[in-house]
């Protein structure tokens, strides 16, 4: 293709299914009209210095994995990214109220943060021609522009994204971009020695890393033992998914009852109300049964493994470490409150948050990337209910402020009113088993509407008036 370009091989720990045929979105409102060509300046300057994120995508027919190509040069035939800008007039419809609970769906909203051209998998970079794995799509209203972020799961994760974003922001909102310090990229792959590259053969050896690890690798029994009933339930369900909005206040009044009587002891973090929150409406919209149930989650190991921790440093790739909440049978699970759920979640994570874990559990995930597994946290018997969250990003706290258009009001401050977005193959059912946590934004401080948390939520569609009920009067 071009012989001065540089190919990355990326470790197959970023290659897993579904992951690897995923285009990571990060779909967000800001308030106020941006100018275009300020937030494309300040790409530039982004690109230029990380030049990873102008990379192109490729399969490497030798070892069936995924390779990244990295342009020595580029031009007008040959861009390093992707950038495509819209002016919409009227209201932005996708500025929620804060007010009101349930919105709609990501995907029912997702063509105004992406271009008809913009890729939805990765099977859409691989057939065209040199294409940017990067794409950026600004859709400007009146009050509000929505701002597109594409990019490939095998790249980064949505914390990587939440870095990428964050660089951008500062760079955006600088006078002088080219005075705007940004972190060194982590090169090739930290994560190499952590964790064994290869699985154990021998019986002790794995009877170890399955003692430290969540993640199932099912021979075929179990494959069916675990995955004929799910999928029945999911084709035979009409599944109907909300976008759902949980302000402060309703979390700090669930944290407050839940650490009442020892702070210490019974200390929950806000994602764990926010995702305890998720369970409890899950478990309400399902049928009791003796069956038993886990929260299956994506931790993530930045700032807690030594390769993860290097001063000046970030890591865009996955990073990510699955962990679960047993909550005992169907029946008596459903009975569960939200505080004691809570608890539940932070007593997992304190347990399963440690370098032996992780380790092994990095060993596992990289054996599932080999056999193109779909990821299990539970075993055959049981059912899981998986969650993500992207909180931790920090994607919501943004503001593109330094790109405003000018005459504009005090309320149109270029902060997030909205920080969510999707990483799904599109057309894969079974959104009423997987929920994300999007994003966290901040009160607005101009306008004194609450900030909260933006939350992708699926079920089946008959329980829709008893959710909707619940969120009323939570």
């Amino acid at each position: 293709m071009h012989k001065d370009d540089r190919i990355v091989h990326l470790p197959i720990l970023d290659q897993p299914y579904p992951a690897r045929d995923i285009i990571v979105s990060s779909c967000n409102v800001a308030r106020g009209r941006l100018r275009p060509d300020q937030l494309r300046a300040a790409l530039d300057e982004l690109v230029g210095r990380w030049p990873i994120l102008t990379s192109r995508v490729e399969a490497n027919r030798a070892t069936h994995l995924l390779d990244l190509r990295i342009p020595a040069s580029f031009s007008e035939t040959r861009p390093s990214y992707v950038f495509t800008s819209k002016r919409s007039s009227g209201h932005c419809p996708h500025l929620f109220s804060h007010q009101q609970r349930i919105h709609p769906d990501i995907l029912s909203i997702i063509s105004d943060f992406r271009d008809t051209t913009t890729p939805a998998v990765i099977k859409d970079l691989l057939k065209g021609k040199d294409v940017p794995l990067l794409h950026i799509h600004v859709n400007v209203f009146d009050d509000a522009t929505c701002i597109g972020i594409h990019i490939p799961h095998v790249l980064v994760d949505m914390l990587g994204l939440g870095i990428v974003a964050q660089a951008w922001a500062a760079l955006v909102n600088s006078e002088d971009m080219k005075a705007v310090a940004l972190p060194t990229l982590m090169e090739g792959d930290p994560l190499a020695d952590w964790g064994s590259r290869s699985y154990p053969s021998d019986p002790a050896a794995q009877a170890e890393v399955k003692a430290n690890t969540t993640v199932r690798l099912f021979g075929w029994w179990e494959k069916l033992r675990y995955y004929i009933p799910i999928s029945w339930e999911v084709m035979t369900s009409k599944e109907e998914a909300h976008t759902i909005f949980i302000p402060f206040s309703v979390i700090e009044r669930l944290r407050k009852e839940t650490m009442a009587g020892d702070e210490k002891e019974r200390w929950v973090s806000e994602n764990d109300i926010v995702v305890a929150i998720i369970a409890h409406m899950h478990l309400c919209s399902i049928a009791p049964s003796q069956k038993p149930i886990s929260i299956g989650f994506q931790a993530n190991m930045r700032g807690c493994i030594p390769p993860l921790i290097v001063s000046g440093s970030v890591y865009l790739g996955n990073a990510q470490c699955a962990m679960r909440t047993e909550l005992g049978p169907l029946v008596s699970a459903k009975e569960k409150t939200i505080p004691e759920i809570a608890l539940a979640i932070r007593k997992s994570i304190l347990a399963q948050r440690t370098p032996t874990y992780m380790a092994h559990t990095t060993t596992t995930q990289r054996e599932m990337a080999r056999r193109s597994s779909m990821p299990v946290y539970v075993p055959a018997h049981e059912r899981a209910y998986n969650t993500t969250s992207w909180a931790g990003a920090g994607i919501g706290k943004l503001s593109f402020g330094g790109a405003l258009e000018s005459n504009q009001p005090d309320t149109a401050d270029g902060s997030l009113a909205y920080a969510g977005g999707f990483a799904m193959v599109p057309t894969m059912p079974g959104r009423s088993i997987y929920c994300t946590v999007q994003g966290r934004v901040e009160k607005n401080e101009a306008t004194g509407e609450e900030g909260g948390f933006w939350c992708d939520f699926g079920a089946v569609a008959s329980e829709w008036r008893a959710i909707e009920a619940f969120l009323s009067q939570l």
